[in-house]
């Protein structure tokens, strides 16, 4: 994601990265995502406290999550374990891989046949009032969609809306608060995830986030 490069700034402040990243749609209108979620709780400098990789596909008004490779508490930059799944991640698939994810992680549940999602990417920062009005949607209202069950709060949306891709009924917004020079730069929504480790928090206990929301309009 092209928000990667904030982890310069998050030497002693706690993150979270809530990622999707499309790489095919199908005639059907779903959308099939490579995912990466990855934290640290803690403020650990480039530590990880955990890093999941996997695959999701969006169809109708949900998130099917599918279960990749997960890895425990790594260092962003002396792990190679690390090093080589986020490479993979990173690069886009072959068709042989397309086909592999589709027959041996998506067990044939939904077809897909071209790596064509690059055709949807937007990657535009626009105002709120006017995506709202561009797509006839109200944005603290309409709850956007992520990884694991996670939705964005109601009236939690900040002036600015970075907009990643747009499949029409399907579009994927990129919700993100980090500081950068002292000055605190945020977009999108505030998507609420709760961790047991951060109980005393209220569940929460990230200074810096970026999360991909899935906004599923109405047909």
């Amino acid at each position: 994601m092209s928000l990667f490069p904030i982890f310069t700034y998050a030497t002693t402040l706690s993150y979270l990265y809530s990622d999707i990243t499309p790489i095919s749609c199908n005639q059907k209108g779903e959308v099939l995502c490579k995912t990466r979620f990855a934290g640290n709780m803690s403020g650990g400098g480039y530590a990880y406290d955990f890093v999941r990789y996997g695959f999701c596909v969006l169809a109708e008004d949900s998130v099917y999550y599918f279960k990749g490779v997960t890895l425990g508490m790594v260092d962003d930059h002396a792990d190679q374990k690390y090093s080589f799944w986020d490479d993979i991640y990173s690069k886009p698939p072959s068709i042989d891989q397309l086909n592999t994810i589709v027959s041996e992680v998506l067990k044939n549940e939904f077809e897909f046949s071209e790596l064509n999602a690059e055709i949807f990417k937007v990657d535009t920062l626009m105002k709120k009032d006017a995506f709202e009005k561009k797509h006839g949607v109200n944005l603290n209202e309409k709850r956007q969609k992520a990884l694991f069950n996670a939705l964005s709060k109601k009236n939690s949306c900040a002036e600015k809306i970075q907009v990643d891709y747009d499949f029409g009924n399907i579009i994927l917004l990129y919700n993100y608060e980090f500081l950068a020079d002292d000055e605190e730069d945020k977009a999108g929504c505030f998507v609420s995830y709760y961790f047991n480790d951060c109980e005393s928090w209220g569940g929460w206990c990230f200074d810096l986030y970026g999360v991909s929301g899935v906004l599923f309009k109405e047909k």
